[in-house]
């Protein structure tokens, strides 16, 4: 039987590989969603409704994984050691680089409008995507970095 010192490490290193695919897929996904995404000209389709759903509940448990460290499964033990002082300075640079993300995205999208109309779906869908994606990315990589220096 492991110990919680072992699981924490094991939840550690796969959290650390789950943040870097989960960020890669959101900014993949903002690339498909660009390239196939037409207004609908009448009602929303089944596969419409299906990409918003799926793409909305990808968000909202990678927005509560990143706000909380994630861990539930473990126990309180085990949540306390794996979101330790290092994993939480490490949250904390993701979600600024997140929110610098944020921002940028939304400012380039300003501007660009003046240049080529777009809907506020697509900026909603650049902002979000680009601004936790970014933060994922940096989550996973510096949490890889952290337990590759263990």
């Amino acid at each position: 039987m492991q110990s919680n010192v072992e699981k924490a490490e094991r939840l550690g290193r796969r959290r650390a590989r789950l943040l870097l695919a989960v960020g890669l897929m959101l900014v993949t996904l903002q690339g498909v969603f660009l390239s196939v995404w037409r207004e609908p000209v009448g009602p929303l389709r089944a596969v419409d409704l299906v990409y918003i759903a799926g793409w909305s509940a990808l968000v909202i448990a990678a927005l509560v994984a990143i706000l909380t460290g994630a861990g539930y499964g473990y126990g309180p033990e085990v949540r306390a050691l794996v979101n330790d002082e290092s994993a939480r300075a490490n949250r904390d640079d993701a979600l600024r680089y997140g929110f610098a993300s944020t921002i940028t995205s939304g400012l380039i999208l300003f501007v660009a409008s003046f240049m080529e109309p777009f809907g506020a779906r697509e900026a909603c869908h650049v902002i979000v995507s680009l601004g936790l994606g970014t933060a994922l990315l940096r989550y996973g990589k510096l949490e890889k970095r952290a337990h590759e220096l263990d």
